[in-house]
């Protein structure tokens, strides 16, 4: 059955189960989309507000949820209102501006985005994640077919994989949530295409010299690890013999001699501290943060305030790429408070999801929060983090008829 068959019924006009995840993936991934493909980005855009539009349509009555799941949501809708406040103190009115523009955007999304994962049902959630791998399959593989050139010229000069058309962090994201989605949706027994699939996803991930990504992955196997045995004296003994082969592997490639691996993925290219580079930025960050601490310096504030201390007047959106250090630098000890505590609302609910399908949606849900701290602004290039927190707040009540206020195992 074709995308067309399985979202329209002959006889029964719209298949709204079908039609509900076709809508979540465009809202949710619509964004990975116009990076990889800035020709149709005009197109997604339409097909996302009329997804929007027509999910309200489809049914009569709007299923708001369980009434204290809304309230878990309303704290997270709460912190991003409050971060908009931050456009009226900003050092830097014109970032602020559209700042707040992708800020307002984000709520509405969160809103729709919530209500129609509302409405599925948690027993036919391996649909839902099925379909999200077959459709980022799709657009990781047109990607390449469209690109392959660029790719090739680009890697033999030592050059990032992706960077030569800017999307080598977005794809080495999207290709982490698909080694973790083909692992533990099939619960690690792949077929050989899988297992094909999870070398050629690995590679790319390696290739894109993103850093995050790869560590992501690790982080979240781990946890996964975590639930699916006893840890042992014997199991933590290797798994920490593993991690210091891993670091070892990792020391001897740090010292390498290609270009590639020298500038993405040598300590001394890590560590380094001048202008740009992470350590300068965090060191930056973490030194400005007490000079405001309750409100902090305002939206957007962060780019224009960095670059002046090295004397440079910066016009361009940027960041420190770590989002808890953006959150206190430009909103404040307040207002990341209330981010955190939505977030781990939702967290602490590991012990009843790891029973369920939906364990793996709110892996991409920590998976999106890990990617944060290595890479984009707290919503611009994090979009992911509050899209799949409206899914797994509207649905994980469902398990059970647990309680997000109040931890039950």
């Amino acid at each position: 059955m074709n995308l067309d068959q399985s979202i329209i019924s002959s006889n029964k006009g719209i298949n709204r189960e079908s039609f509900s995840i076709f809508a979540l993936y465009i809202l949710v991934y619509g964004g990975y989309i116009k990076l990889f493909f800035p020709i149709v980005s005009t197109v997604v855009i339409g097909l996302q507000v009329a997804v929007m539009i027509l999910s309200i349509l489809l049914d009569n009555k709007v299923v708001i949820g369980n009434k204290k799941s809304v309230i878990v949501l309303s704290i997270m809708l709460i912190s991003i209102v409050l971060m908009c406040l931050g456009f009226f103190y900003t050092s830097d009115v014109e970032i602020a501006r559209n700042r707040l523009t992708i800020d307002l955007s984000t709520i509405l999304y969160i809103i729709i985005i919530y209500i129609i994962a509302s409405r599925l049902d948690v027993e036919k959630l391996n649909s839902l994640i099925q379909k999200f791998m077959r459709y980022n399959i799709i657009l990781i593989s047109l990607y390449f077919v469209l690109y392959i050139g660029i790719f090739i010229s680009g890697l033999s000069v030592g050059g990032r994989l992706g960077d030569v058309v800017g999307n080598a962090i977005w794809l080495g994201r999207l290709c982490s949530e698909q080694i973790m989605l083909i692992l533990i949706s099939n619960n690690w027994k792949l077929s050989r295409v899988q297992k094909l699939l999870f070398i050629l996803l690995s590679a790319i991930c390696v290739f894109t010299g993103s850093k995050g990504p790869i560590v992501v992955v690790f982080v979240v196997l781990t946890l996964y690890f975590i639930k699916i045995t006893s840890l042992s004296p014997k199991k933590i003994a290797i798994t920490i013999m593993i991690s210091l082969a891993l670091l070892a592997v990792f020391y001897a490639i740090s010292n390498a001699s290609s270009t590639f691996i020298v500038n993405r993925f040598s300590l001394g290219t890590m560590m380094a501290s001048g202008s740009g580079y992470r350590v300068s930025r965090y060191t930056y960050t973490i030194q400005a943060i007490p000079e405001h601490l309750v409100m902090g310096h305002g939206l957007g504030s962060w780019s224009k305030n960095y670059w002046a201390s090295y004397g440079v007047t910066s016009s361009f959106n940027d960041y420190p790429h770590n989002i808890l250090l953006e959150l206190l630098y430009e909103n404040g000890i307040v207002v990341t408070f209330i981010w955190l505590l939505s977030v781990f609302l939702v967290w602490r609910a590991f012990k009843i999801v790891s029973r369920e399908r939906i364990y793996v949606l709110w892996l991409l849900l920590i998976m999106n929060v890990l990617f944060g701290f290595f890479s984009g602004s707290i919503i611009d290039g994090n979009r992911g983090i509050y899209y799949f927190f409206a899914i797994c707040v509207a649905l994980i009540p469902k398990l059970k008829k647990y309680d997000l206020l109040k931890e039950k195992v």
